[in-house]
């Protein structure tokens, strides 16, 4: 091309061009500064290659795009989807430990603790008076509010434990429909990129899944050298390229929650609302839920070996004071001990003879020598269970507030990078505005230059 006014012309025509998307990318940018997960994109332009126009002479001949540059930071994604995982996980510990606490309602007078401590009393009183058909009674009701109180923190327990199962399952849902769309969108992408077309909004709309899988899952996300993504757990894909592969919750030979990827086990999802849900599952309530089976058996046992060697008003000896059939949730006091012979069977003395009470304090004595759980006392054994669960919450509750402070401070991190600022896209818009009318003067001024050689030049003298 020869430096005249074609090439003006040619020039003014780029530049109006190329601020005509600079334009539209303001606007598109405006027009999203609310819309969730999208990032802020940039017309870059360049000076176009200029042009011999004689010897030792360079023309330039305008400007040219080279991208619609999405501005994201892949880094700082990493961190921020990491944090959010592991809040997300802390979160649904928090809330499985704030439940778990309720249930076990220690330490207060609805615990199993004071419900204990109110049976033993019975018990030493029954000793003392073991004639006493209203020593019997109290006996026998602070047994049963002490079943009672069993048998409801077990159900709840076990409600729990159904309750966090059914929230992992329907998070799973969530999340094999969104590893579907992922999937999707590596084909739209890939096939976008062999057209030469941009992704920009695609890889927005991608981010924005994959953030959300990780917060449920705590998955890996890599980009791979075709635009596609891969999102993995545990070195398992669950995407890869334009393949999914749904998650499904399972059951181990223990009877444990895991995750599995068809025929393939995951395991414990390493992070996110999942994980530690499943986490919740097994480690709090389950194990709180083992605990109190465990006392609870070791109740019965002791106390009915006992009860069953002594003698009642009636002579009736060999008598379970106790029965329990499923853990915890079926303790309850022998039916053969209800109405009033039953309570003339509950064995107070270690012979028929009337005044005797030193079965009752042997019973009193398990109070202070009944084992469990390799602990020399019941409520040393209750007391580091129920210890235990509040170190969690503590430890849980701290790394929840630390965990918040992160996430929002990346979230302004990546807000800097990836965020709309309505000020400076009215001040692009302006900018734009004013190149693209001096590139409307521009041609205006080519083409009267033109008018001017075509219409004019060579009139004077005919």
């Amino acid at each position: 091309m020869v430096a005249g006014p074609s090439l003006l012309l040619e020039t003014a025509r780029r530049s109006l061009s190329v601020h005509q998307r600079a334009l539209n990318t303001v606007a598109h940018n405006m027009a999203n500064a609310s819309t969730p997960g999208f990032s802020r994109q940039e017309a870059v332009m360049v000076a176009s290659e200029s042009i011999p126009a004689g010897v030792g002479v360079m023309v330039g001949t305008g400007v040219r795009l080279v991208e619609i540059r999405r501005h994201s930071d892949g880094f700082l994604d990493a961190q921020l989807r990491a944090h959010q995982a592991q809040l997300a996980y802390n979160l649904s510990m928090q809330e499985t430990l704030r439940q778990v606490e309720m249930f076990l309602g220690e330490p207060s007078d609805a615990g199993i603790m004071a419900a204990l401590d109110r049976f033993w009393v019975a018990v030493n009183d029954l000793a003392q008076h073991p004639e006493s058909m209203a020593a019997r009674a109290l006996v026998r009701e602070s047994a049963k509010t002490v079943s009672a109180v069993f048998n409801r923190a077990a159900h709840d327990l076990r409600a729990l434990r159904l309750d966090i199962e059914e929230r992992a399952r329907a998070h799973i849902a969530e999340v094999n429909a969104m590893v579907q769309d992922v999937a999707k969108i590596n084909e739209d992408i890939i096939a976008a990129r062999a057209r030469g077309h941009t992704t920009n909004d695609l890889e927005d709309k991608r981010d924005l899944w994959a953030d959300r899988i990780v917060e449920k899952t705590g998955a890996r996300v890599a980009i791979l050298g075709d635009g596609s993504m891969r999102i993995s757990l545990q070195g398992i894909a669950v995407v890869d390229t334009g393949h999914h592969y749904p998650l499904s919750l399972a059951r181990d030979t223990a009877g444990s929650l895991r995750l599995t990827r068809a025929t393939v086990e995951v395991g414990l999802a390493p992070g996110g609302a999942v994980g530690g849900l499943l986490r919740a599952h097994e480690e709090l309530a389950g194990r709180t839920l083992a605990a109190l089976d465990t006392l609870a058996a070791a109740m019965v046992a002791g106390f009915n070996t006992v009860h069953a060697s002594g003698f009642g008003l009636d002579g009736t000896t060999g008598v379970a004071f106790f029965t329990i059939t499923d853990g915890a949730i079926s303790m309850a006091v022998n039916g053969a001990l209800q109405g009033d012979a039953g309570l003339r069977a509950i064995a107070a003395g270690d012979t028929p003879a009337r005044g005797d009470g030193n079965n009752a304090r042997d019973l009193a004595a398990l109070k202070r020598d009944l084992a469990v759980g390799g602990f020399s006392g019941w409520d040393e054994y209750w007391r580091e269970m129920v210890g235990r669960v509040g170190v969690v919450g503590a430890e849980v509750e701290r790394s929840s507030t630390v965990g918040r402070l992160l996430v929002k401070e990346l979230e302004n991190r990546r807000d800097m990078v990836r965020g709309v600022s309505l000020d400076e896209e009215v001040t692009n818009l302006i900018r734009f505005q004013h190149a693209y009318a001096a590139a409307a003067r521009l041609a205006t001024v080519a083409d009267e230059m033109l008018d001017v050689i075509v219409n004019r030049l060579g009139l004077v003298g005919r």
